[in-house]
């Protein structure tokens, strides 16, 4: 009788389904933020076009919210 590695477990599909499970954990609050600040950067700088012709200045601004969001919660 030949005996197994053990480092070569066996893939159940328990295993798979838990494996995905904690991916879609994982990424969900980061494909969630990264939609957020997308959306945010449109609404500023929709919100700004007609007042200031700067590209880029809704970005900044989302950048300076999430800094001072983050120095608060500290």
């Amino acid at each position: 009788m030949a005996e197994r590695d053990p480092l070569q477990k066996r893939v159940t599909p328990k295993k798979l389904l838990r494996y995905f499970i904690q991916g879609v954990i994982i990424l969900a609050p980061i494909g969630i933020t990264a939609y957020v600040l997308y959306w945010l950067f449109n609404k500023i700088d929709g919100i700004l076009e007609p007042y200031i012709h700067i590209p880029g200045v809704g970005f900044a601004i989302i950048i300076v919210f999430v800094i001072l969001v983050g120095w608060v919660s500290s």
